[in-house]
C-alpha cells in the first residue's frame, strides 16, 4: 500500500509538471506568433494567406486566406488559435493569439477563384468563359483580410506603421516570386510579341507599375506577365489600407452597409465613364478593366464588409456582447450571426452558378456593357455572401467541402499556381499536345515553386523577424519615414508660429 500510495503520488506530481510545462511552452509560443504577427507580417485569417491578401492577401495575397503563404493579400504569418483556451459558448470560437479568429474556410474561395481565371486563360470552355469575372473576388478578399486584421485590435494596441513601412510589409511576401516569374518569362523560347514595345515596358512591370501607367504603343500589363496585372493596383490599395481601416472602424453597422451598397452600385457607373475615356469594347479600357481605378470600389467594400462582420459575427469575449469602441478580445459567434453568414456559401455559389446556366442557355453576358460592369464590381454582392459564409465558417459548404484537406493543399499554391501561369502558358502553346496537359503540369510547377522558393522563404523571414534584424530595404524606408515626419513636425511649427 505504502509502495502503491508513493507511486500514485509520483505519478501525479509528473501528470502536474507536464501540465505546466505544456501551458508553459504554449504560452511561449503564443506570444512568439503574437510577436511574429505584430512585427513581421500581420495577417489574419483565412487561412489564406498570410499576406497575401490579399491573391496574397490577400493574398491576400493576392495574402491563403489570410495565412496564406500568399494571398493576394493576406499576409503570410498567420496566428494560430490558442489551445489553452476553451470556446465560452457553444457557438464561439476560441480567438487566437493576435485577437483574430483563423478564417480558414476562406482558403477554398480563394483557390476556386484562382483555378476559374486560369482556365479562363488556358481552355476555350462556355463555362470558364466567365471565369475571369472572379478576378474581382481577389480585391474584395484582399481588403477584407487585412482590414479584418487592423480592426480586430483593441483600440489601444492598433497599429501605428507608415505607409511605406506597410507597403514594404505586404510586397516582403508576394515580389520575390513575382520577380521569378518575370525571369523565366525572359528564358522563354518564342518571345510572343503582344506589343511593339515589350522591353521598353519591362520596368513598368519590374517597380509594378504596369496597370498604373499607360503608354499609347501598347498596353503595358500584357507585355510580360499579364495576370500579374492586379499587384500593381494593389499596391496603390495598399498605401490607403490602414487610412481606410482608420475610418471604418468608427463605422456603425447602417452606415457600412450604405457604403456596401453604394460600392456596388458605383459598378454601373464605370460604362458611362469607359466611354467618356473613348472604350467601347466588351473588356473595356485598361485605365479600368486593367488599373486600380476599376477597382478601388471593390477593395473599399471589402474593408467594409471586414467591419460588418466583426459588428454582426464577433462578441466581447469579457461580456459576451457585441463589439463597442473599448472592446478587449473577440470571437466568432456563430450562433447568432445573420441568415446570410451562416449559409452565404451556398447563396452565393448557388447565384454563381445561375449565372453560368443563364450565360449559356438564356442570354450572353459576355457582351459590352453587361460583361464590364459585372467583371468591375457587379458581382459585389454574390462575392460578399461567399466571402462572409467563409469566414463565419457556418455554411454547409465551409464546414464539410471547403476545410476538405485537398482543399487547403491546393489553397497554399494559389498565389504561385497564378503568377506562373503565363509562363507554362507561353512554355506549352508551342506543342500541339501542350495545352491539354497545361493545369497539370502549371500544378506541379506551383508545387516546385512553393516548397522549393516560397516556404524556404517565409521561413528565413520567419528566422529574421526572431532575431530583429533589419534588412537595407528596411533601413531605407526607415529613413524616409523618419524623414518625412521630421519634415511634417517643422512644417506644423511653423504654421503655429504663424498663428
Amino acid at each position: 500500500l505504502a509502495q502503491a500510495s508513493v507511486g500514485s503520488n509520483r505519478q501525479a506530481c509528473q501528470s502536474s509538471v507536464g501540465f505546466a510545462l505544456r501551458r508553459t511552452m504554449l504560452a511561449a509560443r503564443q506570444d512568439s506568433l503574437y510577436s511574429i504577427c505584430d512585427d513581421s507580417s500581420d495577417s489574419a485569417s483565412t487561412g489564406s494567406s498570410g499576406d497575401d491578401g490579399e491573391l496574397r492577401a490577400a493574398s491576400g495575397s493576392p495574402t491563403s486566406s489570410l495565412p496564406a503563404e500568399h494571398d493576394v493579400e493576406a499576409p503570410p504569418f498567420e496566428p494560430e488559435a490558442d489551445p489553452t483556451e476553451a470556446p465560452s459558448s457553444p457557438g464561439v470560437q476560441a480567438a487566437t493569439a493576435a485577437n483574430a479568429p483563423r478564417l480558414d474556410a476562406l482558403d477554398a474561395p480563394r483557390y476556386f477563384a484562382s483555378i476559374h481565371i486560369v482556365c479562363f486563360h488556358y481552355y476555350d470552355c462556355s463555362y470558364f468563359a466567365l471565369g475571369g469575372l472572379w478576378t474581382q473576388f481577389f480585391f474584395v478578399l484582399a481588403g477584407f483580410l487585412l482590414a479584418y486584421v487592423e480592426m480586430i485590435r483593441p483600440v489601444n494596441k492598433a497599429r501605428n506603421m507608415g505607409r511605406l513601412k506597410y507597403l514594404r510589409k505586404r510586397l516582403i511576401t508576394i515580389y520575390p516570386l513575382y520577380a521569378l516569374s518575370i525571369c523565366l518569362l525572359m528564358t522563354r523560347p518564342a518571345y510572343h510579341q503582344s506589343c511593339e514595345c515589350e522591353w521598353e515596358v519591362l520596368s513598368l512591370h519590374i517597380f509594378l507599375l504596369q496597370g498604373i501607367v499607360q503608354v499609347d504603343c501598347c498596353k503595358p500589363y500584357s507585355a510580360w506577365n499579364g495576370p500579374a496585372w492586379f499587384l500593381s493596383a494593389l499596391v496603390v490599395y495598399w498605401l490607403v489600407t490602414l487610412d481606410l481601416c482608420r475610418y471604418f472602424r468608427t463605422l456603425s453597422l447602417k452606415q457600412c452597409s450604405c457604403w456596401l451598397a453604394g460600392c456596388w452600385v458605383f459598378s454601373l457607373a464605370l460604362w458611362p465613364l469607359n466611354e467618356l475615356i473613348g472604350d467601347s469594347s466588351t473588356s473595356g479600357s485598361s485605365w479600368l478593366a486593367h488599373g486600380p481605378l476599376g477597382y478601388f470600389h471593390v477593395y473599399i467594400a471589402g474593408v467594409a464588409m471586414a467591419r460588418v462582420f466583426i459588428l454582426r459575427c464577433m462578441v466581447d469575449m469579457e461580456t459576451g456582447a457585441a463589439p463597442t469602441a473599448d472592446f478587449g478580445r473577440l470571437t466568432l459567434d456563430t450562433k447568432s450571426a445573420p441568415l446570410a453568414f451562416r449559409y452565404g456559401c451556398i447563396m452565393g455559389f448557388t447565384l454563381w452558378f445561375a449565372l453560368v446556366a443563364c450565360n449559356q442557355f438564356i442570354v450572353s453576358v459576355h457582351r459590352a456593357p453587361t460583361y464590364y460592369i459585372l467583371h468591375n464590381g457587379g458581382l459585389l454582392p454574390l462575392m460578399i455572401l461567399i466571402l462572409g459564409g467563409g469566414a463565419l465558417g457556418a455554411d454547409p459548404l465551409a464546414q464539410h467541402v471547403f476545410r476538405w484537406r485537398p482543399f487547403m493543399i491546393l489553397a497554399r499554391l494559389s498565389f504561385s499556381q497564378y503568377i506562373l501561369q503565363g509562363w507554362v502558358q507561353e512554355i506549352l502553346q508551342h506543342y500541339t499536345w501542350g495545352m491539354y496537359f497545361a493545369l497539370p503540369v502549371l500544378l506541379l510547377v506551383a508545387y516546385i515553386v512553393q516548397r522549393v522558393v516560397e516556404r524556404p522563404f517565409s521561413d528565413w523571414q520567419r528566422q529574421r523577424a526572431r532575431d530583429g534584424v533589419l534588412g537595407w530595404d528596411e533601413e531605407l524606408v526607415t529613413r524616409v519615414e523618419d524623414a518625412l515626419q521630421h519634415r511634417a513636425a517643422r512644417r506644423e511649427e511653423a504654421v503655429q508660429r504663424l498663428a
